[in-house]
């Protein structure tokens, strides 16, 4: 009878440390939201322009951002922005020279796995945009 009991308390005991887990909590959590003038289909981009990158995250990671020419991949810009926990602004002002033209604009910044046994992975996303970059206005 005692080693059944035993069986049971160590079932319940296990059973106990999966209760309230979901899906969700397996990632910690890292959202960057890209500014408008990337999410818009055929942005046009001026030198000089502010791009302000709202995050909220659960862990001190890092943006990387790039601008390349769109034919060439000749880099024209490159950043890394530290965001440190919790939430707030990063902002770049681009700064493209005298260049006129399309460009590529990759963004990168860190996530966070937690994998079995509660040990952690990281990762890249890795998001990617075409923009027209245009000559200032006098």
């Amino acid at each position: 009878m005692g080693r059944a009991i035993g069986i049971l308390f160590g079932f319940v005991l296990s059973a106990l440390l999966f209760v309230g887990c979901e899906e969700d909590e397996d990632m910690m959590r890292c959202t960057i939201i890209m500014p408008y003038q990337l999410k818009s289909e055929g942005y046009k981009i001026r030198h000089g322009e502010d791009l302000e990158f709202y995050y909220l995250t659960e862990f001190n990671t890092q943006l990387e951002f790039t601008i390349t020419q769109g034919d060439t991949s000749v880099v024209l810009q490159s950043e890394k922005l530290k965001i440190k926990r919790g939430e707030g602004m990063a902002h770049i002002i681009v700064d493209v020279g005298e260049y006129v033209g399309l460009g590529d604009v990759r963004v990168s910044y860190m996530i966070k796995k937690k994998d079995t046994f509660w040990s952690k992975s990281d990762s890249w996303k890795i998001k990617n945009y075409t923009v027209e970059f245009i000559e200032n206005e006098l």
